[in-house]
């Protein structure tokens, strides 16, 4: 139901489910102790198609979870930037990037001259 939530893992043994803003693609599922071989992993699957309401009046984009009406304009969610296609995760450290928004401003990163998100001194 959260539509920040883009990655989850289900233990099959203990019914636990875990939600993650993060695509899957965001970064690498590290096994460990506290995750057990009886957990699974997936994301939802973004195609293009489902941003076809991108920047479209609000009406367009009321029912769905891929878009957010601000300013009346259908626009991409929280901690995601529009590439022209589709809305896509803001990068962390060390993921590439064109500009600032393409990272984690929250996290205080920005797009490197070497195009590269991180904390850097301006």
């Amino acid at each position: 139901m959260n539509s920040l939530c883009r990655t989850f893992d289900y233990d099959t043994l203990s019914k636990r489910c875990r939600l993650f803003e993060g695509e899957i693609t965001t970064g690498q599922v590290n096994r460990s102790a506290s995750i057990p071989p009886t957990s699974r992993v997936s994301s939802i699957a973004y195609t293009q198609q489902l941003y076809l309401a991108y920047y479209q009046t609000c009406d367009r984009c009321q029912v769905n979870r891929y878009l957010l009406c601000i300013n009346n304009t259908c626009q991409c969610l929280p901690h995601t930037y529009w590439n022209g296609y589709m809305c896509l995760n803001e990068g962390y450290d060390g993921a590439s990037c064109q500009n600032d928004e393409w990272c984690r401003t929250n996290k205080n990163l920005t797009c490197s001259s070497s195009y590269l998100c991180g904390e850097f001194v301006h």
